[in-house]
């Protein structure tokens, strides 16, 4: 009798209930890996932040926020303020959807907890 392993279609089913947890609870893969990962810093790039592409980043720049590091300085000038924080990202020109997804998961990385 010959045993197979079964660890390949186990890893491969975790990785799909996760995928699928994402989306239930409506966040990208982008903010799964934003929540899991060190904070990135330096310019702003499509994929670092959630929320964030590259006609955001346009908007971003065109008001003078430039850097992942202008965005946090931002989250902390609105005393880490979720709502102020979603609505300064509107106020750029970035779509509702995308400005909450951004503000949610920076204040959930930068939180009271992160003190």
């Amino acid at each position: 009798m010959v045993l197979m392993s079964t660890r390949r279609p186990v890893c491969a089913f975790k990785r799909k209930m996760a995928a699928e947890k994402a989306k239930a609870l409506g966040t990208s893969q982008v903010a799964v890996a934003f929540q899991n990962s060190k904070l990135p810093t330096g310019e702003l790039k499509a994929g670092l932040l959630p929320g964030i592409g590259e006609a955001s980043i346009k908007k971003l720049k065109a008001n003078s926020v430039d850097s992942c590091d202008s965005v946090y300085a931002t989250y902390f000038s609105l005393h880490r303020d979720e709502d102020a924080f979603s609505h300064m990202l509107e106020a750029c020109g970035i779509e509702t959807k995308y400005a909450k997804e951004c503000a949610y998961c920076i204040h959930r990385k930068l939180g009271p907890a992160a003190l």
